[in-house]
């Protein structure tokens, strides 16, 4: 024991070095394996005998800790939790690596300490005045909060303290970017998403519109989402369909705070409803209603969402749209994008091609993009039309661009339903 303190007081650095690594080691092995057991139980006591006596040796404590954290032993996690209780610009970073090792050892009856951790950091920031932010070592200590949490709850889904983990994680999604390192809200959805409660629904609908110093977070709280609706489909229907409604208050206040764009919520939400597969009437029936909103923006990302869902009834009301003289243009693209879905030729490809050869009513930009979604879904028996059409087509860029999209169409004449044909046209530079 002697020999050992003087080890951790820095002497025989040498030695100290090799045991350090022999104790490494030890954690690649197998620890049910009965020589490992043993040599676990002489070596843990000694090390937390030393972590407990050496207070103020920060180096060796953190050395230790890391070696603790390693072996895995549930002996140790009295050490891991007297860490969380950081001093302040001392040892956070011990603290970060003490929640770490808690989640490793999946203790669930860590968690209400480990939540203690994350508000000691949440009142540090706070204390700086309204609109301080995080400072590095807070925004670490929250990082290893978020994964441990997470950890520990998917390992023990049935612990009382799942409630409390989650609202700290809801609340740490709802924290803006000017108060905290946005990666901690990318990594709260995430971790909600994994861990599969319900209650976090409505933050992670809010978190696909959160931006922060020029980042989102959509991607993380899509796919949360999704993971959550595999078992609560009706639940994550409720809450979007609630959003595209103006009922999700804290949605609204960010829509005013952060001003929106028209048919931005359309969008991301009909996205999502794609993602999880809808065949809901109330949505289809919302999506229709905002196929005649005034707004070109709103009625176009309603008609993307319809073609997503392949809600076929829509298409007749979107060419008597595309046909109208009328209509907006800024719904334009938005309807075009949705026959591209659909990919029913019988009942939109006539409308394509009006839109594509249509000089008087049409600009070149808007024949070309006739064109391509035509190209896109027409069948190959349209083709000799097609590349008629593009030949009289009076923009010599326009007609080059027109002619190559026709590849597509002389593939789909000559292919049909060959799939071994197709996959050489894809191969082909």
């Amino acid at each position: 024991q002697e020999d050992q303190d003087s080890r951790l007081q820095g002497n025989g650095n040498q030695e100290n070095g090799r045991h350090l690594h022999k104790r490494r080691e030890l954690a690649k092995f197998d620890k049910k394996d009965p020589s490992v057991v043993e040599a676990q139980d002489q070596i843990v006591p000694v090390l937390l005998d030393a972590f407990n006596k050496y207070k103020t040796d920060n180096v060796n404590r953190s050395n230790i800790l890391a070696i603790l954290a390693q072996i895995g032993d549930t002996r140790a996690i009295p050490a891991f939790e007297e860490l969380l209780d950081y001093q302040e610009g001392i040892n956070e970073t011990d603290a970060s690596k003490g929640a770490e090792a808690l989640g490793t050892l999946h203790s669930d009856s860590s968690i209400p300490k480990i939540i203690a951790m994350v508000r000691k950091a949440q009142v540090s920031r706070k204390s700086r005045g309204e609109g301080a932010r995080n400072r590095p070592e807070e925004d670490w200590i929250m990082r290893a909060a978020i994964e441990a949490l997470r950890t520990i709850i998917m390992a023990k889904p049935s612990t009382p303290h799942e409630e409390e983990a989650v609202d700290v994680l809801i609340e740490i999604l709802g924290t803006t970017a000017d108060e905290q390192d946005f990666f901690l809200n990318m990594k709260a959805s995430a971790a909600l998403g994994d861990i599969g409660d319900p209650r976090a629904i409505p933050i992670l609908i809010r978190g696909l519109f959160m931006q922060g110093r020029g980042a989102t977070i959509f991607q993380q709280c899509r796919v949360a989402l999704v993971k959550i609706s595999i078992e609560n489909k009706k639940l994550v229907v409720d809450e979007i369909v609630k959003a595209l409604k103006g009922e999700n208050m804290e949605l609204e206040a960010d829509a005013k705070k952060f001003e929106f764009m028209k048919g931005v919520r359309e969008e991301k939400l009909g996205r999502m409803l794609y993602e999880i597969e809808v065949d809901d009437k109330a949505v289809i029936d919302l999506m229709m209603q905002r196929l005649d909103d005034n707004d070109p923006a709103i009625a176009g990302f309603a008609a993307i969402t319809l073609g997503r869902l392949g809600y076929e009834p829509a298409i007749p009301k979107m060419v008597e749209k595309l046909g109208d003289k009328e209509i907006n243009m800024g719904m334009v693209p938005g309807i075009v994008e949705a026959f591209e879905y659909y990919q029913v030729p019988d009942q939109t490809s006539d409308a394509l091609f009006e839109m594509m050869t249509n000089t008087d009513r049409w600009d070149a930009n808007y024949r070309l993009r006739g064109a391509l979604a035509f190209t896109r879904v027409a069948k190959g028996d349209w083709y000799n039309k097609y590349m008629a059409a593009a030949d009289k087509e009076a923009d010599e860029e326009t007609k080059k661009q027109m002619k190559e999209f026709g590849e597509r169409l002389q593939a789909a004449a000559e292919c049909k339903d060959d799939v071994d044909c197709w996959i050489a046209k894809m191969g082909d530079p």
